[in-house]
Parts: C-alpha cells; sequence; structure tokens
C-alpha cells in the first residue's frame, strides 16, 4: 500500500508556508486513515467469506476477534481524529484574518425598453406603434388609449428618457416628432425632434430626464408632425428611473 509522502522543503519556511504544510499534514494523515479504515473492510469481507464457505465454529470465532480487533482499531481512529480537528483549528487560527468583504455594489437601474414595429407607416399627427420588449419591473407600462398605445410612468418619480428612431422620408420634406409627457387631459413637458434636411433616411435621437407630479398618472406619448408619412426603419424608447436631486 503506497503512503503519502510530505514535499521535503528546499529552504527555511516562512510562518505563512510553515502552517500551510501544517494544514498540509493534516489532510495527509486524513487520507493515511481512510486507507487504514479500507483496509479493515476488506479484512473483514475476506473472513466473512471463509467462515460462509466452510461453515464452521472455529470461523465464527476467529471472525468475532477480527470484528474486535476491527472496533478496537476504528476506536482508535477516531480519538486521533479528534486530535488532528484540535491541531487544524489552532493551524486555522494561526492564518492572518481574511480581508474584509468590499461593499455590495448598488444594484442596476432598471430600464424599461419599448421597440417600434419596424416597416410601419407612421401618418402624420399619429402615435408610433411600439412593443414592450423588456423583463423590467419599474412600474414602466405599455397601455391603450383611444385605440392608440402610450407609456404610463408611476407618479411622484424622475425618469431618464432615450428614445431613438430612424425613418425613411420618400417625400423628402422636414420631419418632426413630439414627445409629451401628460397628465390627465394637461401636458406636464413636450419635447420636439425635428430634421429639416430633407434626407431619404432621417434618424432622430435625444435622451432628457422629465419627472412625473403626485397628484395624478401621467404617460408618455410620441407622435408625428411632418406633412407627410414616413416608414418606421428602427426605433426605440428606453426609460430608466433616475434618483431625484441628480
Amino acid at each position: 500500500m503506497s503512503m503519502p509522502e510530505f514535499p521535503k522543503p528546499e529552504s527555511i519556511l516562512t510562518r505563512d508556508e510553515a502552517i500551510n504544510a501544517i494544514i498540509t499534514s493534516i489532510a495527509m494523515e486524513e487520507l493515511a486513515l481512510s486507507h487504514i479504515i479500507n483496509a479493515e473492510s476488506e479484512k473483514i469481507k475476506y473472513a466473512a467469506k471463509r467462515v460462509k464457505d466452510g461453515d464452521d465454529c472455529d470461523g465464527m470465532q476467529n471472525l468475532l476477534k477480527i470484528n474486535e480487533s476491527a472496533a478496537c482499531l476504528i476506536e482508535r481512529v477516531t480519538d486521533l481524529q479528534i486530535i488532528l480537528k484540535n491541531k487544524l483549528r489552532l493551524a486555522i487560527g494561526c492564518l492572518p484574518p481574511c480581508p474584509p468583504c468590499p461593499p455590495p455594489k448598488p444594484p442596476c437601474p432598471c430600464t424599461a425598453e419599448f421597440s417600434a414595429v419596424r416597416n410601419q407607416i407612421w401618418n402624420c399627427g399619429t402615435q408610433i406603434y411600439l412593443e414592450d420588449t423588456s423583463c423590467c419591473d419599474n412600474g414602466v407600462k405599455l397601455a391603450h388609449k383611444n385605440c392608440e398605445k402610450i407609456i404610463h410612468l408611476p407618479s411622484g418619480k424622475k425618469f431618464m428618457i432615450d428614445l431613438e428612431f430612424k425613418l425613411t422620408n420618400k417625400s423628402f420634406c422636414p420631419i418632426s416628432i413630439e414627445i409629451e409627457l401628460r397628465c390627465g387631459c394637461g401636458v406636464i413637458n413636450s419635447k420636439q425632434i425635428s430634421d429639416d434636411s430633407g434626407r431619404y433616411k432621417v434618424c432622430l435621437s435625444d435622451i432628457f430626464i422629465w419627472e412625473t407630479p403626485e397628484s395624478c398618472k401621467s404617460y408618455l406619448t410620441v407622435k408625428l408632425l411632418s406633412q407627410q408619412h414616413v416608414i418606421v426603419s428602427n426605433g426605440r424608447i428606453n426609460i430608466t428611473e433616475s434618483k431625484r436631486g441628480c
């Protein structure tokens, strides 16, 4: 039976290396004890097989003696286990304390994401057709109002609104979109984003921060103001709750 060998140090061990060597020696002793216990089990198996084949009284007596010997050895192994446990406790007590854990990072702000249906025809004076594409639960929801889809915003909060629309302008006329934050029938905030270049491909984007009042439910609308319709190649609106005072 091969036994574990402890590596010989090439130089004088430092304090930390000595502690590690002690813990390693405990692990090797545990491995040696496992070999001893396994050998005892094999011995009992062999003796039990011989008794079963011979089925004589002397064999039973020998089996009982072997069992008593194994029980005595297991008792001594248990005593040694207690010594190893105390030895390990002392060795661990000499280890340097672990550095303090870094403070937990604040959770990332939850962002509600809404995408515009691609290749939709966006007519003048109408709101864009959006789809909810996020798993966020910050209270921002897509809802229906007057056969159109609007974005509901929770009351008394501050939101960063990041939007971008890529449009195809087949009429080559100036394009404007209007974003409004409404509460009931009144407009709280509004913003227009325009492109007067008359290009075929237009990209309108902006980032701004709006606060919703405490008094009533608020909702966000995005309306096209150009004279002719456009085709929505791509579009998104991301709404992230922002801390007040920022």
